[in-house]
């Protein structure tokens, strides 16, 4: 068993979804915050925040937050790459080359659907 699959299945249930929310501040100030939860649970996982006022500060807080809420996704991903046709790459033996072009190329569609989703 991989080190993903150990994490993953420790890890809060995904997939996990980023939502909107605010934090109240000491000073009674709403702070803006991306909340990252399990979709199906809407168990918590984390919380991401600007560190300062700018826009870019904005931007790259939201930034953060989308690619911890596709953290979970990309991990499964990881996996399978790792795990299809493993028996083959661990003894050198000769793997079909139509079966790994149609096995990549679904991962790849995939991983592509993930890369844009927001």
């Amino acid at each position: 068993m991989s080190r993903f699959n150990i994490l993953l299945s420790q890890a809060t249930e995904g997939p996990w979804i980023k939502l909107p929310g605010h934090t109240r501040m000491a000073d009674g100030q709403n702070l803006p915050v991306s909340r990252i939860v399990s979709r199906k649970t809407l168990a918590f996982v984390a919380e991401t925040h600007p560190i300062g006022p700018g826009d870019a500060e904005q931007v790259q807080a939201r930034a953060n937050a989308e690619l911890l809420a596709k953290s979970h996704a990309m991990a499964r991903l990881l996996e399978e790459a790792l795990a299809v046709f493993d028996v083959e790459f661990e003894r050198d033996l000769e793997i079909s080359g139509g079966d790994f072009l149609e096995w990549f190329s679904n991962w790849r569609a995939r991983v592509k659907q993930l890369a844009e989703t927001r």
